[in-house]
């Protein structure tokens, strides 16, 4: 039965997102671009800065999250298995979560850094 509910709030979810997308991609105006800017060519924008970083932090955060609440122990299995077996070893049976929460904090770390360097264009500044 809860499954059935965790189902319908993920649908729910996503139709509450596509819809947002929806109005706010309806609301934009097109900017027309300029002569030099149609000669340059595709200048890599947004998706170039810091956007990826928070989405492969949340993956890396909750795999670390799964791995403590559910750890792993051996004989390990398939292709990482030299890699869960040589942590297992060092750091115990979380040591599969520790990496990847060395990997979150790692890539929190690069958007903090990407999205303060400048690598986010808002759209005022983009119009020519």
């Amino acid at each position: 039965m809860i499954e059935v509910a965790l189902l319908l709030v993920a649908l729910l979810a996503l139709w509450l997102f596509v819809r947002i997308v929806q109005r706010r991609i309806e609301s934009c105006k097109p900017v027309p671009l300029s002569e030099t800017a149609l000669k340059r060519g595709f200048i890599p924008g947004l998706a170039s800065g810091w956007m990826p970083y928070p989405g492969v932090t949340a993956i890396c955060a909750l795999t670390a999250i799964g791995g403590v609440l559910a750890p792993e122990a051996p004989p390990f299995t398939g292709r990482w298995s030299g890699t869960r077996a040589l942590l297992y070893e060092l750091f115990g049976p979380y040591g599969w979560s520790a990496l990847f929460a060395l990997a979150a904090a790692a890539f929190a770390t690069q958007a903090v850094a990407k999205y303060e360097e400048g690598g986010v264009q808002r759209r005022e500044q983009k119009a020519p």
